[in-house]
């Protein structure tokens, strides 16, 4: 294959990127992440892409990782490793410091078992320092996610508890109830023997010498009334 030139390279691209050099917009993304995908065998291809994506603005950046740019980064990665181009390997760990991930992107492949592993190569300058720095600010990011998860369980669990228990205004108002149940039938008890208690006063009508008479009789003799 011919030599590439990166600057020649860079003119093709240009369409696609920004005044800064990083990717233009996010209209571009999924077509720079296939054309890097497709032609980045070259040294000289991998350099310039990760000098595209180290200006690239981090919510672009983060799309293009979500576009198959993070896989793409653990074959160059790999490769780097492989065959002890330290310097490329540089130049990927800081791109990953600016690049954003959560606890299910590092779980997608090994990507931190590579870093991890460089972060105890003490032989390597610079490499070590930055693979530190790398393993330092994913951990935190997982354990930041997690707490937070295990916030939002606490949070759904005291909401179903309290759901299920029923409210002192509804136990208020089924004591209320059964206190004022028995006042009612007090007060019904009540009329019935006020409605039959006390003297009542009868009157009797007889004729007497041609005459008609009453007479005011008592509730005693009410059985003599005919």
């Amino acid at each position: 294959m011919p030599r590439i030139d990166p600057l020649q390279l860079l003119n093709c691209l240009q369409v696609l990127l920004s005044p800064s050099g990083g990717i233009l917009s996010k209209n571009e993304v999924h077509r720079l992440a296939s054309l890097m995908t497709k032609f980045s065998k070259k040294l000289v291809s991998k350099c310039v892409y990760v000098l595209i994506l180290k200006n690239t603005e981090v919510t672009l950046l983060g799309l293009f990782m979500a576009a198959g740019g993070w896989t793409l980064i653990h074959l160059w990665l790999h490769d780097a490793i492989y065959t002890m181009n330290w310097a490329l390997v540089k130049e990927l760990l800081e791109l990953l410091l600016i690049t954003p991930v959560d606890v299910e992107r590092l779980k997608s492949n090994n990507i931190p078992k590579l870093v991890k592993s460089l972060s105890k190569r003490e032989d390597l300058v610079g490499v070590h320092e930055l693979s530190n720095q790398l393993v330092q600010q994913w951990l935190k990011i997982v354990k930041d996610e997690t707490q937070s998860e295990q916030s939002q369980q606490k949070a759904a669990q005291t909401v179903t508890v309290i759901s299920d228990t029923p409210s002192e205004s509804a136990t208020e108002d089924e004591s209320l109830q059964t206190e004022e149940q028995p006042a009612d039938e007090s007060v019904a008890e009540n009329e019935e023997s006020d409605s039959g208690a006390g003297p009542q006063t009868f009157y009797k009508l007889t004729l007497k010498d041609g005459k008609h008479l009453i007479s005011k009789v008592g509730s005693g003799d009410r059985k003599s009334v005919v």
